[in-house]
């Protein structure tokens, strides 16, 4: 039971791990391109990045937790039925 709280859980985290990292490279590309087309310099600073990640990563964790537990109590049989 433990172990399939534990593949939720690091589910929930690679997903939101990928999330985050797709979406600073994205916000980089939009604000390198919106910058050479205006004109201005590109400034991003490099802490944003890490900080983005890592909110993605704990509310991928708090919200990965409760299906994490809920699987964890559900009988294998009941999980097939459905």
């Amino acid at each position: 039971m433990d172990n399939v709280r534990h593949q939720f859980l690091a589910e929930a985290l690679l997903l939101s791990a990928l999330g985050g990292v797709m979406g600073s490279v994205l916000r980089a590309a939009v604000v390198l391109v919106v910058g050479l087309l205006s004109g201005w310099p590109f400034a991003i600073p490099p802490g944003l990045f890490g900080a983005a990640v890592g909110s993605t990563i704990a509310i991928g964790a708090i919200a990965g937790l409760y299906p994490a537990a809920r699987a964890a109590r559900t009988p294998p049989m009941a999980a097939l039925s459905v």
